[in-house]
């Protein structure tokens, strides 16, 4: 993999985070929803994951991950390609295989995430789809992942409006 998995990335998106965070105590109801559908739509667990940093959390999660070396991390992974990232057997997978969200239960079984972009086009979290047991997804089912991607991202635009709408207003 010629991407860089060290803590770069997700050094370099901090400042965006720090950022977003604001809005983001204004957004949790509209990004709840995303990762509702996403996890009816797939029949799996879904999460919205911010690039881990010195910002708070704000994003909304289900089942969640335990944290791991960058290396072995989904989430870096799929931050690293700045594009969907599936993984249709993490056990078969030797990237993963000390990962403690694949090495002890409740175990995951497949991974599919895309990147979530801010206003500026930088990355700063994922939305994936992760279930217990190995999965493909079709190209359709990809495509699916990448549209609730969008919305999140078009959730975290208009607050970002709102919030600029509202400093306007107090100057």
């Amino acid at each position: 993999m010629s991407q860089t998995l060290n803590n770069e990335i997700l050094d370099h998106r901090q400042d965006h985070l720090e950022q977003l965070y604001p809005i983001a105590e204004t957004i949790g109801s509209r990004i709840t929803r995303v990762r509702q559908l996403a996890s009816r739509l797939f029949g799996t667990q879904a999460v919205l994951v911010p690039v881990p940093g010195r910002a708070p959390a704000w994003a909304v999660a289900a089942g969640g991950f335990a944290t791991c070396a960058a290396e072995h991390c989904f989430i870096a992974h799929t931050l690293a390609r700045n594009a969907p990232f599936l993984v249709p057997d993490v056990a078969a997978d030797a990237r993963f295989a000390t990962n403690p969200n694949v090495a002890t239960p409740p175990s995951v079984g497949f991974f599919a995430g895309c990147p979530l972009h801010d206003t500026h086009g930088h990355r700063v979290g994922v939305c994936a789809i992760f279930g217990p047991s190995a999965r493909e997804l079709s190209a359709e089912e990809m495509l699916t992942l990448r549209d609730l991607v969008r919305w999140a991202e078009a959730e975290l635009r208009i607050s970002s409006l709102g919030e600029a709408q509202i400093e306007l207003i107090e100057e």
